[in-house]
């Protein structure tokens, strides 16, 4: 639990203590999280969460977070873990698997481009000003 804790912590770069939601992730039966290893090390995860949609009359997944450390990158673990996460959700039935990354990122594009995603349309977010500020005062200097 402290390795993905640790995992989590240096993927967000906040100071919030993520281990309760971790928990609440691990036991969510509509959440899945994938963790890859190298050399007995955690080295990356996926998290993808399962939603029931009526509009598209079924399931689709969201894959919510993907990381690798960057001294693990270009090793095709990032692939693994999509591979894995898609052939899970397909194995729950899921009909459209959905992934967001910033505009700017296009090295991320590129890579969800390469496994199968397309461009659809944008993702618009607005945080709540309790987290903005949350976020604003426990950022690692």
């Amino acid at each position: 639990m402290r390795v993905l804790e640790d995992l989590f912590l240096h993927a967000s770069n906040l100071l919030l203590e993520r281990g309760e939601i971790l928990r609440k992730v691990l036991k969510d039966t509509n959440s899945e999280l994938i963790v890859s290893e190298f050399n007995g090390e955690v080295v990356g995860f996926i998290h993808q969460v399962f939603v029931l949609d009526p509009f598209h009359g079924g399931v689709n997944s969201y894959i919510v977070n993907l990381f690798v450390k960057e001294s693990c990158r270009n090793m095709e673990i990032g692939s693994q873990l999509v591979r894995k996460a898609l052939k899970d959700a397909e194995k729950k039935g899921v009909m459209e698997a959905h992934v967001d990354t910033e505009e700017s990122n296009l090295d991320a594009i590129r890579f969800y481009e390469k496994h199968g995603f397309r461009r659809v349309g944008i993702m618009l977010e607005k945080s709540s000003p309790f987290i903005a500020d949350l976020e604003a005062k426990s950022r690692i200097p």
